[in-house]
């Protein structure tokens, strides 16, 4: 269908256009898109998705009572949304 051709469409030329990122917990680089990488609400910091997806389960595994952002400049506490997209 044509809608679905638009969308192909656009994430072609996201992706293209994307620029190539290092995350700073693994230090991997990828293209800068929102399917490598999440950025963090609480201070705009970005990381790679499977870092994000790391942290979160070594802290429901440690049992500990709040996710805290684990970018080392802002230690804020990261939504629950988050996490699940992760």
């Amino acid at each position: 269908s044509e809608l679905l051709k638009k969308e192909w469409r656009d994430f072609l030329t996201q992706w293209r256009g994307a620029g190539e990122m290092t995350c700073p917990i693994c230090v991997e680089s990828s293209k800068l898109t929102a399917w490598n990488f999440a950025i963090m609400p609480c201070c705009g910091g970005t990381m790679c998705w499977t870092c994000l997806r790391q942290h979160a389960e070594a802290v429901i595994d440690d049992a500990r009572p709040e996710m805290l952002c684990p970018l080392g400049h802002c230690r804020g506490l990261l939504s629950d949304t988050l996490v699940l997209n992760a």
